[in-house]
């Protein structure tokens, strides 16, 4: 490998005096905003570009390739009846998965909910092979679960939310203790403190709140405490140095006392000031229709309260992100290149889709500005149920497409309509998408709620796969054919309390374009890696990378070479 250290840049204020009428008492001096460090960030860049030695053009360049590639397991093992067979998930169970390096080695691993946690190791060639089974939790159901290295040794801890069968117990949060090889011990529980209905977990949000360097956790819940207007308020598990304590949280009030009903939330540095705010869609399969029960709410960061707090405020109706719909999934780049994130999240009918128009400020413009419509709709409404939604690019022309995983809704279900294709939304020069379902050859008609995005065979190239639910489906890994287009792929290494750089800032630029992107952890039933993936079209190589770490600090590089798998280092991380 050849590594490209490059200067730390100093960075100036400049104070202008001005003039003072002596009479006047001297105006108080603000404390002046210090401006970012940029240090000197290691890239560690391979000498060698990947060939693609077959290249394929168009959208038509996925291939259907799970059971070849080892996604299955031996059926009588598991105790799940006769003969060998698919991988197939249970119900609510299996909905779930997960792309991430969990064995140090380099490559993308895939694991599964199930009744425990089912991982499969990748070859490096995106062939995988079952690790020993790992001990199941306490009774009770396990809806996701997210890959999150807690002890600093690049090794991903599992942790799921718990809830337990009876409905009057406390949820929680199950840790599986990553012992490298393939191998967990555990899991042990935190008590979410939460009970009853109003407790349901539906997903977990990892990101640094308070600022201290280490990975705290939201625990999302999706149904209404009886005899109230919401859910219990948003809860935040405050990380101490490596675990959370149950007594070690921060409940947040959404709506006069109550937080929101919810299966997706993430945080993000939504107005670039360096630290996490909360973004809770509201939103819960069974809702056909927004019922009369508050809408989203976006937590803006304001700093630490005296006990070291994160102080949250949600003024989700000022910067126009409030309006309620059935939010299932989310993702964000910046599609109208101002600089700011945007936010997608799927929707019972085609996504919608959040646009910066100012500062702090966004306008949901999914159909009538990016033209996210359904060629082929299975109803008059809705025309599709998204579920998981990944924004990537992949025939790497340089603009970011959208996916989406479909499934019916409970009220859907209960109507008996249950096929609902998965969607695939190419990107055109003018801005706009195209439904390219069809030609990609894409779309199946099997409940598919989670979909994680990656390159699992080191080609450059986004590959997908949609989990197996209810005995009816097999996984579905679509393999992507590489092409003539240029690419990189950026893996981060933080420093020990986040290695994964969760909360971490990426813009690239490459020709008039700046690609942004924020590296996010779990988001609704699914997790993808912790890597950010850009195509570069016909151009060799990218003109900028700036990496802006949760803790501040920058790292930079110019005229990085395409068609690579860049290692970008924290300066905390050197000499690992």
């Amino acid at each position: 490998m050849r590594t490209t250290p490059w200067a730390a840049l100093a960075l100036g204020v400049l104070v202008a005096a001005g003039c003072v009428d002596p009479d006047e008492p001297p105006p108080e001096e603000e404390t002046p905003t210090p401006p970012l460090p940029v240090y000197e960030g290691t890239f560690e860049i391979p000498d060698d570009a990947v060939v693609c030695a077959d290249p394929v053009a168009g959208v038509d360049r996925f291939s259907e390739e799970s059971q070849e590639r080892g996604l299955t397991f031996d059926l009588p093992t598991d105790g799940r009846g006769d003969g060998g067979g698919p991988m197939f998930g249970i119900g609510l169970a299996g909905q779930a998965y997960v792309a991430q390096d969990v064995d140090a080695d380099g490559d993308i691993d895939v694991v599964v909910v199930d009744t425990g946690p089912l991982v499969f190791l990748n070859d490096g060639a995106g062939y995988f092979t079952r690790a020993e089974p790992i001990q199941e939790g306490p009774g009770g159901s396990l809806l996701v679960l997210a890959a999150i290295d807690l002890d600093g040794d690049f090794l991903p801890e599992l942790l799921g939310n718990h809830r337990p069968f009876s409905e009057d117990a406390e949820t929680g949060i199950l840790v599986w203790q990553n012992q490298g090889g393939g191998t967990w011990e555990g899991p042990e529980r935190i008590s979410s403190g939460q009970a009853g209905p109003g407790g349901d977990p539906s997903s977990l949000t990892f990101g640094d709140v308070d600022g201290d360097g280490d990975l705290d956790v939201h625990f999302v819940t999706r149904l209404a405490v009886p005899g109230t207007g919401g859910s219990w308020p948003e809860r935040i598990f405050l990380n101490e140095g490596g675990g959370y304590d149950n007594d070690r949280y921060v409940d947040l009030i959404a709506y006069e006392e109550w937080g929101v009903e919810s299966l997706v939330a993430t945080f993000t540095d939504r107005d670039g000031d360096g630290d996490q705010d909360l973004y809770v869609a509201g939103g819960a399969p069974e809702w056909g229709i927004p019922p009369d029960l508050p809408g989203c709410a976006f937590f803006r960061n304001d700093g630490l309260d005296d006990d070291g707090l994160p102080i949250f405020v949600n003024d989700a109706a000022d910067v126009g992100m409030e309006p309620f719909f059935s939010a299932m999934g989310i993702d964000s780049v910046d599609f109208n290149q101002d600089g700011r994130p945007d936010y997608c999240l799927s929707d019972v009918g085609p996504p919608q889709c959040f646009l910066s128009a100012g500062d702090n400020l966004w306008a949901e413009g999914g159909a009538a500005v990016l033209g996210l419509t359904v060629d082929d709709p299975v109803l008059e409404f809705p025309t599709t149920i998204g579920w998981s939604l990944d924004l990537r690019d992949i025939d790497n022309d340089g603009l970011p497409d959208v996916l989406q995983g479909s499934a019916p809704d409970n009220q859907r279900q209960g109507e008996g309509v249950d096929d609902w294709p998965d969607l695939l939304w190419h990107a055109q020069d003018d801005g706009t998408y195209e439904d390219v379902t069809a030609e990609a050859n894409f779309g199946t008609d099997h409940r598919h709620v989670g979909m994680v995005t990656a390159d699992f065979d080191g080609n450059g190239w986004i590959d997908v796969l949609f989990q197996a639910e209810f005995f009816d489906d097999i996984p579905r890994l679509y393999m992507n054919a590489c092409g003539v287009e240029h690419w990189i792929n950026l893996e981060f290494v933080g420093p020990p309390a986040n290695t994964e750089a969760i909360g971490a800032r990426v813009a690239i630029t490459y020709g008039e374009r700046t690609e942004l992107r924020e590296i996010y952890s779990l988001r609704a039933t699914a997790q993808t890696p912790s890597r950010v993936h850009v195509g570069l079209g016909a151009r060799e190589t990218a003109d900028e990378i700036i990496v802006t770490w949760p803790d501040g600090v920058q790292s930079r590089a110019e005229d990085v070479p395409a068609n690579r798998l860049i290692t970008v280092v924290h300066p905390g991380a050197e000499g690992r």
